[in-house]
């Protein structure tokens, strides 16, 4: 029996009454780890289709072995990817412009340095 596919953004906008946080996209507990990096994939706007957005979701999961989570920051639900390392994280959010990853190991965030506030986070 095929696995049937996560819905990413109609399971993310469950979120949007919790507090700030790292979240099971099944469960909606509260997850914390004691390594790797966490990076936001900040794409939820309609301007996407359920499939396509569900497409980089995978693609990204399957790239760096990570795993997708629902992180909420100022009560917006976005994509969140747990991954080993910090040249994976930063990869990510180089590539969709997003401001900062988390290092668990620190408990610290780590500004992207090539965030532009001007331009904002599309799927390519």
């Amino acid at each position: 029996m095929q696995k049937k596919s996560v819905a990413y953004k109609e399971r993310l906008a469950s979120f949007k009454d919790k507090p700030d946080g790292t979240y099971d996209v099944d469960t909606k507990k509260v997850i914390s780890y004691n390594e790797g990096f966490q990076v936001s994939f900040e794409q939820t706007d309609d301007d996407y289709t359920d499939g396509e957005y569900n497409a980089k979701v995978e693609e990204i999961k399957r790239l760096t072995g990570s795993i997708a989570h629902a992180g909420v920051f100022g009560g917006k639900p976005e994509t969140s990817f747990h991954v080993k390392t910090k040249k994976q994280a930063m990869a990510i959010a180089r590539q969709y412009n997003q401001y900062s990853i988390w290092d668990w190991a620190d408990g610290n965030e780590v500004v992207n340095r090539d965030y532009d506030p001007t331009k904002g986070n599309k799927i390519d």
